[in-house]
């Protein structure tokens, strides 16, 4: 019995080897008879490794170049909010506007067409600051969601200066689409409301003015929306 076990251990052993040596020369036979394509395939990966690693370390160096620019552009656009005063935007637009043509592709390049578009915005030049909340929103992901929810909501304080209303009403709704909610926030529901009023849909603007009071009992816009609803009403 236990010389049969011996035997049969001894031929399992040598199947395994008998297997296996000739895959390793199906291997090598393989390779030497298919060597330059495999020399090719090879020379093709290195050289696209190569590529990345070099457009990593371009994009690195551009990257920095850009952050140093947008530092100076977002200080100038601070300097300008906080005098309040429309002119002073002019010089914030030039330096995002530099940073956008030298540096496009970097993440300070596409966030700076946002503030190229507040920029418009206080300018009063609503046609361009459309055109660069759109430019942002388009250039943008996910990451970007409080910028992107700002220039929503940038497209439609523009879209209403410049009597598109139902524009407006779609750029609104956009912002709380934008966060996947269902549930408008305050902000948004004054904004529709008020945009409704412009439609001459008083019932709609009461509806949302209603939501406020009900959904956010202790927001600011509480009292602005009991006016609101008492106006209206008279109106009826």
């Amino acid at each position: 019995m236990g010389a049969k076990k011996r035997v049969q251990k001894k031929s399992f052993i040598k199947k395994e080897v008998e297997e296996i040596v000739p895959l390793g020369k199906k291997v090598l036979n393989y390779f030497s008879n298919n060597l330059k394509q495999c020399l090719a395939f090879l020379s093709i990966f290195l050289f696209i490794s190569l590529a990345v690693y070099l457009w990593n370390i371009y994009s690195s160096g551009q990257e920095k170049k850009a952050r140093v620019m947008f530092t100076l552009a977002f200080k100038s656009y601070a300097l300008s909010v906080e005098k309040g005063n429309p002119g002073d935007y002019q010089m914030s637009a030039v330096k995002f506007n530099d940073l956008v043509s030298k540096y496009p592709r970097t993440s300070v390049g596409r966030k700076s067409l946002f503030y190229l578009g507040n920029c418009y915005f206080w300018m009063k030049d609503f046609i361009n600051a459309e055109k660069y909340y759109r430019l942002f929103l388009d250039n943008s992901s996910k990451k970007d969601m409080v910028l992107r929810k700002f220039a929503y909501e940038g497209l439609g304080y523009a879209s209403e200066q410049g009597g598109k209303y139902e524009q407006a009403l779609d750029y609104f709704k956009k912002v709380s689409e934008e966060e996947g909610s269902n549930n408008p926030d305050d902000s948004v529901l004054i904004n529709l409301a008020r945009v409704y009023e412009e439609l001459n849909q008083n019932d709609k603007a009461i509806e949302m003015y209603q939501k406020i009071i009900k959904d956010y009992p202790q927001s600011q816009n509480v009292a602005i929306a009991r006016d609101k609803i008492s106006t209206l009403k008279i109106r009826h």
